[in-house]
């Protein structure tokens, strides 16, 4: 199985989001209401056609209508325009969003471990896009490894979590972890011997400079708590990871 084809798959595999939207019991609240019905539609609808800007439009148009007491419906469709953003190219955004939902289910003890799962897999993903992206646009490893870094401990904690519930899926998270250590230790000159990852086909000029201007805004302000103060929570060492933590 390609590297691609790895990754793609476990963006998509965990469970089918706009199927649970709706079927979820928070999901059939929204589903009665008309307008949010129909934002949603449309949302699925583009998701299917992979219409990613308007999929993350409306997504975002159709959490704007729920209540705030359904928290879990929040999170999955925040989960799913966090996810059409970033296969729209925008990365940056897409990984901000990513990184938030997954501090904010950490941090909850009622949150669904299933959920929290598939927010881990889409950050790791996204960041790995987001860091080979970097390193196309010529970025050095001071600016492409943390975002890799993301990618590789958020696997590490999926695959690790998989091993000890010996779950089926423990075998592809084991190549999507090694997929992410060999594109660290590869050089940029043999980036063409992997796969690029799927977010990047429709990437937006600038990431570069768009995550350098992101990293200055961050340096001026108190560094929130957030994912990447988390992700180092797994537990033992990563049987898969020959760099160790």
């Amino acid at each position: 199985m390609s590297t691609k084809r790895t990754m793609m798959w476990w963006a998509w595999g965990l469970v089918p989001l706009a199927a649970l939207v709706v079927h979820a019991g928070p999901g059939q609240a929204l589903w009665t209401r008309d307008r949010a019905a129909s934002v949603l539609s449309e949302a699925r609808a583009a998701d299917a056609k992979e219409e990613w800007e308007t999929a993350a439009a409306k997504y975002a148009q159709a959490r704007q209508q729920v209540p705030a007491d359904e928290a879990r419906l929040i999170a999955e469709l925040t989960l799913a325009e966090g996810r059409a953003r970033a296969w729209s190219g925008d990365l940056l955004a897409a990984g901000e969003q990513l990184d938030t939902l997954l501090a904010q289910q950490v941090s909850d003890p009622k949150a669904d471990p299933g959920l929290l799962k598939r927010v881990r897999a889409e950050l790791a993903s996204t960041a790995y896009a987001t860091a080979w992206a970097l390193r196309v646009e010529g970025a050095g490893p001071e600016e492409w490894m943390p975002e890799s870094e993301i990618a590789r401990q958020q696997y590490r904690l999926l695959a690790e979590g998989a091993l000890a519930s010996t779950d089926a899926d423990a075998q592809l998270l084991k190549e999507n972890l090694e997929a992410v250590i060999r594109f660290q230790d590869i050089p940029s000159s043999a980036l063409s011997e992997m796969d690029e990852p799927g977010q990047c086909k429709n990437g937006k000029p600038g990431l570069r400079q768009g995550k350098r201007s992101q990293s200055m805004s961050k340096s001026k302000t108190p560094a929130p708590k957030d994912a990447r103060d988390k992700i180092n929570q797994g537990s033992g060492e990563n049987p898969f990871d020959p760099k160790g933590s």
